[in-house]
């Protein structure tokens, strides 16, 4: 943390779980905005959708240890939002600021 306190390994934990659950449910909803106009922004999105629930089952079988974390899929979901984002679509601009904001927000991203 910024304030110099660690975070407990089970406030880690919770977050990390969110941080899981909130940018799939972001990236569904960028890929159902691109699903037509933009293919290949879809496929991306969905990559990054299907890497983060391989991610999500990794870490639910193996305990939450400090130190020892699989490591969250976030080249391929910045790679979706960065892609998005070039679209220069308000709608899917403002769907992946949203994401890259959660994912600040939850300290995947510094």
């Amino acid at each position: 943390r910024t304030d110099g306190w660690p975070l407990s390994m089970e406030t880690a934990a919770k977050n990390h779980v969110l941080l899981c659950q909130e940018t799939e449910s972001e990236l569904r909803e960028l890929c159902l905005e691109c699903r037509k106009k933009y293919p290949i922004i879809k496929e991306y999105t969905e990559k990054a959708i299907l890497k983060i629930r391989q991610h999500r089952d990794v870490v639910d079988k193996e305990p939450f240890q400090e130190g020892r974390v699989a490591e969250f899929p976030l080249d391929e979901v910045l790679r979706a939002i960065l892609m998005a984002c070039e679209t220069f679509q308000q709608k899917i601009v403002l769907l992946s600021l949203s994401c890259l904001q959660r994912l600040i927000h939850r300290r995947a991203l510094k």
